[in-house]
């Protein structure tokens, strides 16, 4: 994640060790109850408390992933799937300063946690932050769409499949984009079709805008931000 986030000229995250407990507390939750998401309920093994922000005052956001250990077929799945699906990247290049990531795993569950702190305004009001970025190469060609939000609500019948790998810009936590427009083409200048979320059509979305097309990109895509 460093490495992306000076790719696309964001300020680098330093460890915060009070960060490292509260996600790897999360962590632990998740995999003693074999649970998902964010918050934990009191009572069960593991519980430090309801929210992110009720575990730790320090944490401004958090991502987490968890599922069945078969799914993480490497030590770095956990953080390039969250990174992967896009209101997951949104959060991950946002201005944080600090960072704390928690892993946990049983015979059978396997959690990543990253929580984040701090913030610094790295973005510029006329700044955008887009990925891929420019004259990136060896994009993945697919992702599964299973992520929560889901992009695919209007569309059900992409949820739990194979799509395209997701394109998303963003401005400053506190910008707003208006009137935005993500084109895909393929090798022979085709349009590739992709499901498009603005601030205009989508209000899980504000400072960004994602465009995943609806089917595997294949080599010598480009992208252009309108």
């Amino acid at each position: 994640m460093s490495a992306v986030r000076h790719n696309v000229g964001l300020n680098q995250l330093t460890v915060d060790q009070q960060l490292v407990t509260s996600s790897l507390n999360h962590a632990n939750y998740l995999v003693l109850n074999q649970a998902t998401g964010h918050n934990e309920t009191q009572g069960l093994p593991g519980y430090t408390g309801q929210s992110p922000f009720t575990r730790s005052d320090a944490v401004f956001g958090e991502v987490t992933t968890a599922g069945d250990i078969r799914a993480f077929s490497t030590s770095l799945t956990g953080v390039t799937s969250l990174f992967d699906a896009p209101f997951h990247r949104f959060l991950m290049l946002e201005g944080y300063t600090s960072l704390g990531v928690g892993a946990s795993t049983s015979a059978t569950w396997e959690a990543v946690n990253i929580d984040f702190g701090g913030f610094t305004p790295v973005v510029g009001d006329t700044q955008l932050v887009a990925y891929p970025y420019s004259g990136q190469t060896g994009v993945p060609a697919r992702w599964f769409a299973a992520e929560n939000p889901n992009p695919f609500a209007s569309q059900p019948q992409y949820q739990d499949t194979y799509v395209g790998y997701p394109v998303t810009i963003q401005a400053k936590l506190t910008g707003h984009l208006t009137s935005v427009s993500i084109k895909i083409t393929d090798s022979g200048g085709n349009d590739v079709p992709c499901l498009q979320l603005t601030p205009d059509s989508n209000t899980e979305v504000t400072n960004s805008a994602m465009c995943i097309p609806y089917t595997a990109l294949k080599g010598s895509t480009r992208i252009r931000f309108m």
